[in-house]
């Protein structure tokens, strides 16, 4: 399995923020991003980066 650094994540009134999906290119997680906050209206989507762990 691939390492998918952008996130999107869903804020709903009265609920803790929770990741929806991850995506590799930026211009994805946008587009999506964009798509999720026209057609869900009780909702936020943000993109955000989620950089590699790195136990080293």
């Amino acid at each position: 399995m691939s390492y998918r650094p952008l996130a999107i994540v869903a804020i709903f009134p009265g609920h803790k923020p929770r990741e929806i999906v991850r995506t590799v290119t930026r211009s994805d997680a946008e587009a999506f991003a964009r798509f999720l906050n026209r057609s869900v209206k009780q909702g936020k989507f943000y993109v955000v980066f989620d950089p590699p762990f790195n136990s080293t």
